[in-house]
């Protein structure tokens, strides 16, 4: 080997450290910059698990609160369905009270009606004789002739 191929070779070789050189210091970067990305992704990944348990707990709270209205809610229908049968109930019962009642009221009712139309005929009958209508009653304040012809007090009622 000649002089000149040994500096050849030796100016090849130190070319070839020159980018060893520049190749450590591309890895040496770039391996920096990962360690970077890694860092900014582990603080981003924190980041979102952090909004992520903050949005459950709201989602958590949000849910307690509509079951709690929605058992308050089931309350208050099933208190109110109670009381409507309640009333329906009372209804019910006082209504068949007064079906019970509805011939004797009935009865009562045309009593009173024929007792006035009596006592409309008998005003009638002494405004035509000119005689007063209280001189025709009797003490129980009845016209003389509807408590004489009636059979005894219960059917002046009944």
């Amino acid at each position: 080997m000649n002089r000149s191929s040994i500096q050849e070779a030796n100016s090849h070789i130190e070319m070839l450290y020159e980018r060893i050189r520049e190749l450590e210091a591309t890895l040496a970067n770039q391996s920096e910059a990962m360690r970077d990305m890694q860092t900014e992704h582990e603080h981003q990944l924190q980041q979102l698990s952090s909004y992520k348990d903050t949005q459950i707990s709201a989602l958590q709270q949000h849910l307690d609160s509509s079951e709690h209205t929605v058992r308050k809610l089931m309350k208050k229908s099933k208190s109110r369905e109670l009381e409507a049968q309640r009333r329906e109930h009372a209804l019910t019962s006082e209504f068949e009270r007064i079906l019970y009642y509805k011939p004797t009221l009935e009865k009562l009712v045309s009593t009173m009606n024929s007792l006035g139309e009596r006592m409309n005929d008998k005003e009638t009958e002494c405004v035509q004789r000119g005689v007063s209508p209280t001189e025709s009653h009797d003490d129980s304040g009845y016209p003389s002739d509807v408590v004489g012809s009636a059979k005894s007090d219960k059917e002046l009622y009944f």
